[in-house]
């Protein structure tokens, strides 16, 4: 979008796309984690979000954004292996 000329893009996350899982116990509350992890994940990339583009003001770098995808991709992966080695 910022390449075809829109300044400004916002991002927000649709919460109804974070399943719920019983937080009571250990693998739920983890579970629930992961949940969170993968949908920061999908909206970091425009994957799992509603996008807002806007023609005023300043364009944002795309480096950035692509910066805090991979962040949160690879905190994604280091819960995993967490996880992995609790069982």
């Amino acid at each position: 979008m910022q390449k075809a000329g829109f300044s400004e893009v916002r991002q927000y996350i649709r919460l109804n796309q974070l399943p719920l899982e019983n937080l009571a116990t250990r693998d739920g509350a983890l579970a629930q984690v992961r949940h969170g992890l993968t949908l920061g994940y999908g909206s970091a990339t425009g994957l799992t979000s509603i996008v807002v583009a806007h023609k005023s003001g300043t364009a944002a770098a795309l480096t950035a954004d692509s910066q805090i995808a991979e962040s949160l991709l690879e905190l994604s992966v280091i819960h995993d292996r967490f996880i992995q080695n609790l069982r």
